[in-house]
């Protein structure tokens, strides 16, 4: 999440400029998927 942070200011999420999908993507291969709950899943994050 931080790092999807530094890569774009949350002005540009809160206007709706960035697709949870687009951010999901740029950042696929950094995410740890196993362990978490799945609530905590950052696809489901970047949704809200």
């Amino acid at each position: 999440m931080l790092r999807l942070a530094r890569r774009w200011p949350l002005a540009e999420w809160a206007s709706g400029a960035i697709e949870a999908e687009a951010g999901f993507a740029a950042e696929a291969e950094a995410w740890q998927r196993h362990g978490g709950r799945p609530a905590n899943h950052p696809h489901t994050r970047l949704r809200q």
